[in-house]
């Protein structure tokens, strides 16, 4: 499992991923590998083994995460944003996703209790601050988000593939950019940040219809993720991973991208992304020796187009070591798309601090899908560059103070376990829906005395 030093994450977090067992995703698309004893569209590598050779246990896939990253920097106490993966989450047996994370919430919390009894994973050691699962979007259903939510679930990513119908019939995806549409929408109005998986030259496509996806129909209202990550399609070596895949190669009715018209994709989506998206990923690492034909070299460092994307403004990727005096001024910039309100603290020559994310879900009803502050990850309580210094709070309040002007009497939050402890703080209680609750009252004193203390 490879990791980085702590003080190289700079979204406030770390990233744990967890592999579940191996099982049918709902789905048979032309161009995912196949691996026996390996969950579906992976294919064997470090991590991957690991997990099978621990039996997809949880919790033995957290203490060895644990072992490998504290002999570069100690985890205790700094928030955890973890990854369920292995295929569609959703497809998986109630029961089991809920001793799944049983499992690992304990791990974490080195306890033993159920989900009758969170107050320990809300205040362990370790605290799961982000919880994403992958799914599909034929898969999504409110009573699916419910379900989630009630897991401690946060973040959904979707696998969208594309948004042409014949390009998602002639790659056998089972849905199509329907089930994507109400997919997102219920997401959002059920709090979870939405994340998309879309692949460049499939089968079936052109480079016309990807360049439409990325420079128009995916930050349409009707789409919009608040993540994305960029798959080009590639042919692996050996043919039973996809051999529908080398079909269609050996027959010369498929070949992957070339280089110059994935960079010019590529390139025109960083010209088109909103500000309040992250690009988190721009191609899969497969081993060279395991790609026959399609692009093996690191594409993102091969772009030149100036990019917007939260990835390419937040702090500490901009300014590493970069302190909140050193940053200048503050200042929020809001943003709208559909239902959506983006609030952004911006510092100078355009470096993000923080955001949170707003869905109107009614007209006195707002629900917070995210709020982040960025910056070196730091443990809680602890005073970093920017975190721990009352960005979060001064954020919220002020989204708070702006929404009561609007009119929202309410707001929701769908946040994960381990965040909990954070708007508990701040006046919200968990109700059965598993959402956390706040009742607003008259605008509530945001002084700047509260941004002077951040600066000491």
């Amino acid at each position: 499992m490879r990791h980085r030093t702590t003080a190289s994450f700079y979204g406030g977090t770390v990233p744990l991923p967890v592999y579940t067992k191996p099982a049918a995703c709902g789905g048979d698309c032309l161009f995912c590998p196949s691996v026996p004893g390996l969950p579906r569209s992976y294919v064997p590598n470090e991590d991957t083994l690991a997990a099978r050779s621990l039996d997809y246990s949880p919790s033995h896939q957290f203490r060895r995460f644990l072992r490998e990253s504290c002999e570069r920097a100690p985890l205790t106490g700094i928030p955890l944003e973890t990854i369920i993966l292995g295929g569609s989450f959703s497809s998986l047996e109630h029961e089991y996703r809920r001793s799944f994370l049983q499992d690992l919430y304990n791990a974490m919390a080195f306890s033993k209790c159920g989900f009758s009894d969170q107050a320990p994973w809300e205040t362990s050691p370790f605290r799961c601050s982000v919880l994403t699962v992958e799914s599909r979007p034929d898969q999504i259903t409110r009573e699916e988000c419910q379900s989630l939510r009630l897991l401690g679930v946060s973040k959904v990513e979707i696998g969208v593939q594309h948004l042409r119908d014949t390009v998602l019939e002639f790659n056998n995806r089972g849905h199509d950019q329907g089930h994507t549409i109400k997919a997102t929408q219920l997401l959002k109005s059920e709090g979870f940040k939405v994340g998309y998986h879309v692949m460049l030259g499939l089968p079936g496509s052109t480079v016309d219809d990807d360049i439409a996806m990325v420079s128009d129909l995916l930050w349409s209202e009707s789409y919009c993720p608040d993540y994305l990550k960029v798959y080009p399609c590639v042919l692996l070596k050996p043919r039973r991973y996809q051999p529908e895949l080398h079909r269609l190669y050996e027959e010369n009715q498929w070949r992957p991208m070339s280089p110059d018209h994935l960079l010019y994709v590529l390139e025109t989506l960083r010209e088109n992304v909103p500000p309040y998206v992250r690009i988190s990923r721009i191609q899969r690492q497969f081993a060279i020796a395991l790609i026959q034909d399609g692009p093996s070299r690191t594409l993102r460092n091969r772009l030149t187009t100036p990019c917007q994307c939260i990835r390419c403004r937040e702090v500490g990727r901009v300014r590493p070591s970069a302190t909140l005096t050193e940053l200048g001024d503050i200042r929020l910039v809001v943003s709208h798309r559909g239902r959506d309100t983006f609030y952004e603290l911006n510092a100078d020559s355009n470096v993000l601090l923080g955001l949170c994310r707003i869905y109107h879900k009614a007209a006195d009803v707002s629900i917070v899908r995210e709020i982040r502050i960025y910056g070196e990850a730091c443990q809680i309580g602890r005073r970093g560059n920017i975190q721990g210094r009352g960005l979060g709070k001064y954020l919220l309040k002020t989204v708070e103070d702006l929404e009561t002007e609007r009119g929202r009497s309410v707001l929701l939050v769908n946040a994960a376990i381990g965040a909990r402890t954070f708007f508990r703080s701040q006046g919200y209680a968990i109700a059965e829906s598993g959402f956390l609750v706040k009742h607003l009252q008259s605008k509530q004193a945001t002084q700047m005395c509260c941004m002077r203390g951040m600066l000491q």
